[in-house]
């Protein structure tokens, strides 16, 4: 077995597998190249950070009464207020203003060292401070140089001044990404830094999904995402997939955790498409299969998803159906030319469930076309394929979504963002039009009287015609 293949068995084994199915939207990285240094922006609770330093949010008392020194303390344990106390008693009072920070021991938390960063002025005082961005701003800076100061990796900081600054959660994070960006870009090593913040503020992966987009977006880090969940695009026969710039563009704009990757396999003619000789088909799905299992070998990737077109829902479905260690994430069909009657519980365990509690059943989404009838022209003349692009699966496996379009016309900038970007980001189904026409009689009939089978007939008359 090749280093490649034995990943993807561990990979889809029951202990392994649950965490990538179970993993939400919760956080995202930034790689600085400069200085190899990493941001990671995630939501939960800090002080399971692991980190050389978690940074207290504290008043100019530096009690550790309430917020994120209380939790802190709570965790670390009364030795961090106790050595808080005498490190406040020997500081200048200059030493306690806003913006200014204070190292103590970490008590019984793994960090080895709590830096309060003073973010509330003192008692008696006016209880907002001038420029309360100015405050977060300099705290930060003096974290992080105290970090360097120390020749400490890696710090743990909370969304300093959400609570009496009254910010925004994503105005904060943005606040302290530009001190952290213009740190890290001129720094001589590199570090790991991590904003937390308080997950009860998002509740649902769309949430977390929007909230990231504009924090990329708003912070500049965008251009230095991480991009840990691999798309793989394939396209149909004839083709020279046009339309994976197109998507391509519209995911990674979407989503800074999205890596959209165009998958070939060079021009396949109509004729190896329509003759069903194995030879033909097998090596489009043997090098599919490669780049597949390459995504899935690669250890900065966490998740690998497929979106396939036409003959591109064939490759990936005999894919899974040959090597049951292949597992994807999402999987979204189009135009697909996959046999109608198959049986997708057979795949269970391979394709991660979707999301949506709405729709739990859900593994696979197969969008049709009301006027596409390639699917079943491709199931009528040749064996293999069927009309499950147009007519759809009727599967609890699957969600089914009819439009009113041709064989190629999901690639729009309004059928991606609105319908493909939730499910692959989100695992979130949205619902495409609750009404579509009947189907035509003659393409009912090219189901039941398939050509294939006629010319087979023909055929078979002709030479007991030419032989009698």
């Amino acid at each position: 077995m090749t280093g490649a293949m034995r990943r993807v068995s561990e990979m889809t084994q029951p202990d392994q597998a649950l965490p990538r199915a179970a993993r939400r939207r919760t956080q995202q990285e930034y790689e600085i190249p400069e200085s190899g240094s990493l941001v990671v922006v995630r939501f939960g609770d800090i002080t399971e950070a692991q980190a050389d330093v978690v940074v207290s949010s504290a008043s100019s008392r530096l009690d550790m009464s309430g917020g994120v020194s209380m939790a802190i303390r709570r965790a670390g344990g009364e030795e961090i207020r106790t050595q808080l106390i005498q490190v406040r008693e020997a500081a200048t009072s200059a030493g306690r203003e806003p913006g200014n920070v204070l190292v103590t021991g970490a008590g019984s938390l793994p960090m080895s060292h709590v830096f309060h960063a003073v973010t509330i002025p003192a008692p008696g005082r006016d209880a907002d401070v001038e420029d309360p961005a100015a405050v977060i701003k300099e705290a930060t800076r003096n974290c992080l140089r105290r970090l360097a100061a120390l020749d400490l990796g890696s710090i743990a900081f909370p969304a300093l001044g959400t609570g009496t600054a009254r910010f925004s959660p994503l105005a904060v994070a943005v606040t302290m990404a530009d001190v952290i960006k213009e740190f890290l870009v001129t720094a001589q090593r590199s570090f790991r830094v991590e904003i937390w913040l308080h997950m009860d503020r998002l509740q649902t992966d769309l949430d977390f999904l929007e909230f990231f987009r504009e924090f990329s977006r708003s912070s500049g880090l965008g251009r230095f995402s991480v991009r840990r969940h691999t798309v793989l695009m394939l396209h149909g026969i004839r083709s020279q997939a046009e339309w994976h710039d197109e998507v391509e563009g519209v995911l990674r704009r979407g989503d800074a955790n999205l890596n959209p990757i165009s998958t070939g396999y060079q021009y396949f003619d109509l004729f190896r498409f329509i003759v069903p000789i194995e030879s033909f088909r097998r090596p489009v799905i043997d090098r599919i299969k490669k780049a597949l299992v390459e995504q899935i070998d690669d250890p900065k990737v966490d998740q690998v998803s497929v979106i396939a077109h036409s003959f591109g829902t064939y490759v990936i479905w005999r894919i899974l159906q040959d090597d049951s260690r292949i597992r994807l994430h999402r999987l979204i069909l189009c135009g697909g030319i996959i046999p109608d009657d198959f049986e997708w519980q057979r795949l269970r365990g391979q394709i991660d469930r979707l999301n949506d509690i709405d729709d739990p059943s859900r593994h696979v989404i197969n969008d049709c076309g009301w006027r596409d009838f390639l699917p079943v022209l491709a199931g009528s003349v040749t064996w293999g394929y069927g009309p499950s692009g147009r007519l759809g699966f009727k599967n609890s496996f699957v969600r089914d979504r009819y439009f009113d379009m041709k064989h190629s016309g999901f690639f729009t900038d309004d059928h991606v963002e609105t319908f493909w970007l939730p499910a692959l980001a989100a695992g979130k189904i949205v619902r495409g039009p609750e009404r579509r026409p009947a189907t035509p009689a003659w393409l009912s009939l090219l189901t039941v009287f398939k050509i294939k089978y006629m010319v087979l007939v023909a055929i078979v008359l002709g030479v007991y015609v030419l032989a009698s």
